[in-house]
């Protein structure tokens, strides 16, 4: 199982494509800002990138994972999404990506995080219709 451990916090596996394997404190915004998160240990989690960019960036990516797991919890705790892109931003840095592509890729979580939660909301207004009914 030891080899099974990706930086020493993740598992591949369950019904999202990773857990966690320990609790993980977070501190957000800088080192010792007195706001800290805790992610559970056993905590599934998400590493979404759209199959269209999987060329530039895989989902299964180590440097990236802590900052996917930091970001769907936020999102799951109801933090906006720009707060949480930026402690995704933070996360990758913290664990390794190069600043610039990080810059850019976490553009890109805060655009189709956004995205999704208006198309959600968007699609909670449309009356839905039944048969062949017209209106």
């Amino acid at each position: 199982m030891g080899d099974d451990i990706i930086n020493g916090l993740f598992i591949k596996g369950g019904s999202r494509g990773y857990y966690t394997v320990k609790d993980i404190n977070w501190d957000v915004g800088k080192k010792g800002s007195g706001f800290t998160i805790t992610v559970p240990n056993g905590r599934e989690f998400e590493s979404s990138v759209p199959k269209f960019l999987h060329w530039v960036l895989s989902p299964d990516n180590p440097r990236y994972l802590l900052s996917a797991v930091i970001h769907d919890f936020l999102l799951e705790e109801n933090y906006r999404a720009f707060f949480a892109a930026g402690e995704w931003y933070d996360a990758a840095l913290k664990s390794g990506g190069k600043q610039y592509f990080t810059f850019t890729a976490a553009l890109a979580v805060t655009t189709f995080t956004v995205m999704g939660r208006m198309n959600k909301k968007i699609r909670g207004m449309i009356p839905k219709m039944g048969g062949n009914e017209r209106k």
